[in-house]
């Protein structure tokens, strides 16, 4: 869960698409939620940059993230509490003497989606439609080969 991350200085942007958007809702919630850490909502509005919804929704984050360093995570995804911070680390290794020389610089990192069906009975209820089913087979099987190739 985002609010979770291993890192010390992060911010958490929620962008939606429109002010009706039922994110928006969740979103406010998280965020009063978690008082004591950096979030904020943003709503798109009209701006079109491109035929991709998702970048349409991401521009104002981008120009007003105050960090140099952006992870765009889907509201579907759930990562381990020190995936940012294991990131950051290949990112932005340390400079100086403990940097080995000839060191390859790294200027992005991607991590590759995998599908996994929730256990019945867990926290959350599992959804094992076969929509739920036809998307994890595409992510297992050809997009992570698209993404590795």
């Amino acid at each position: 869960m985002s609010w979770l991350l291993v890192l010390n200085r992060f911010e958490i942007i929620f962008c939606v698409a429109h002010p009706d958007d039922p994110a928006r809702k969740v979103a406010q919630e998280l965020i009063s939620k978690y008082p004591a850490v950096r979030a904020r909502l943003l709503i798109a509005g009209e701006e079109r940059v491109g035929v991709n919804p998702k970048n349409n929704n991401l521009m104002e984050a981008y120009r007003t993230a105050e960090a140099d360093l952006l992870w765009i995570l889907d509201s579907n995804a759930r990562v381990h509490p020190t995936t940012l911070a294991r990131a950051v680390s290949v990112l932005c290794p340390p400079s100086g003497p403990t940097r080995s020389r000839g060191q390859t610089r790294i200027g992005l990192v991607h991590h590759v989606p995998a599908a996994i069906l929730p256990k019945p009975g867990g926290k959350q209820k599992a959804q094992r439609g076969l929509g739920c089913l036809l998307e994890g087979c595409f992510l297992n099987g050809n997009h992570a080969r698209q993404y590795l190739s």
